[in-house]
């Protein structure tokens, strides 16, 4: 299994970077693509961002299938790290 990251950095005066952001894509890439988590007691895989229309979305797969979700940033409190802290 070879994971690929595909990180494209793009500013503009009316898109402010968010540190939060930058900060999880820095410990997704980190972690090669693949940082273990936990959401509502289920682990899952969160494995990138991406930006739609209403916002970033955090995307994630769950643990022993290829189902990849997407979850509005403002979830990221929920999903917790292997210490029990949330990524955002």
């Amino acid at each position: 299994n070879m994971n690929k990251i595909v990180k494209h950095d793009r500013y503009h005066d009316e898109c402010p970077v968010d540190s939060k952001i930058v900060k999880l894509m820095d410990r997704i890439e980190q972690n090669n693509g693949d940082l273990i988590c936990s959401l509502d007691g289920y682990k899952i895989h969160v494995i990138g961002i991406i930006f739609k229309k209403d916002g970033p979305y955090i995307m994630f797969r769950d643990w022993v299938g290829s189902t990849v979700e997407g979850t509005p940033i403002e979830f990221g409190k929920q999903i917790r790290d292997y210490n029990g802290k949330p990524i955002i």
